[in-house]
């Protein structure tokens, strides 16, 4: 079972309330002893971050104090990807080809030897 399916099961009973997450990782490892702690992020299912970026369900909508627990009709799946074989390899295909782009390396600048006298450059 994922962390999302964990917590998504524990917090029905909380339906319309404000949690902390401190409340959520409680209620979803006394249900599931199992869960690791440090895995229950329920930042990541509430809302996109500050990126837009959307890591899982959105189980919960962010609130002043907390997080309030969305009921089943209103939890948003998170987006699935879009990108299919072709499109994957496209984008191999691109990054190959600015990994063989040639730096011509820099010159060397001569500088003097300990007796004052200037160094031959080398390449």
């Amino acid at each position: 079972m994922t962390n999302t399916e964990m917590m998504r099961k524990a917090t029905r009973e909380f339906v319309g309330k404000t949690l902390t997450s401190k409340q959520i990782i409680a209620v979803t490892v006394a249900m599931f002893p199992n869960a690791k702690q440090g895995s229950i992020l329920p930042s990541d299912h509430a809302g996109a971050n500050s990126k837009g970026n959307v890591y899982a369900d959105q189980l919960f909508t962010r609130s002043a104090t907390g997080y309030v627990v969305r009921p089943d009709a209103e939890i948003v799946s998170k987006p699935k990807t879009t990108r299919t074989r072709e499109t994957l390899t496209d984008a191999l295909a691109s990054a190959k080809a600015l990994l063989q782009v040639t730096v011509a390396p820099a010159p060397v600048i001569a500088a003097n030897k300990p007796n004052g006298k200037p160094a031959e450059a080398k390449q």
